[in-house]
């Protein structure tokens, strides 16, 4: 399960934020009591398709300092953690990282979305992953 992310895009009133941590179960992305928008719910959806290997995040219309951003996320497997980093710039590599998110290894793309499946222990005939997603 996804179970961290962090961007440097990601700020309350300016200050960037503490990592986004979630925890087993449901998980909801809510806005403020005043119903704001434009306050950051679509593009945290889309930064977690963009660490799941998805491509949406770089669809969509953001502003120039949104549009060049870089992923640490934590996944947790069988109680075991794996670290990794994907920016939009390159954002058909992955790259593999310690606990301090020091790079260790580039892996492609789809050997990051074949791990995930692997991981997932999804068995489900003639469906990639992110087509489950």
């Amino acid at each position: 399960m996804l179970k961290q992310l962090d961007c440097d895009c990601f700020k309350i009133k300016e200050e960037k934020r503490k990592p986004i941590v979630f925890h087993k179960g449901l998980n909801t992305v809510l806005g403020t009591s005043l119903a704001d928008n434009s306050i950051g719910k679509s593009t945290l959806l889309f930064a977690i398709d963009f660490c799941f290997g998805g491509k949406s995040y770089l669809d969509q219309k953001f502003p120039d300092h949104l549009k060049k951003q870089t992923f640490k996320y934590v996944f947790e497997f069988e109680n075991i953690e794996y670290y990794f980093e994907r920016n939009t710039t390159t954002h058909n590599e992955v790259w593999r990282c310690d606990s301090n998110f020091n790079r260790i290894e580039k892996i492609e793309l789809d050997e990051f979305k074949s791990f995930l499946f692997n991981q997932y222990k999804i068995e489900i005939p003639y469906l990639t992953f992110r087509e489950i997603l």
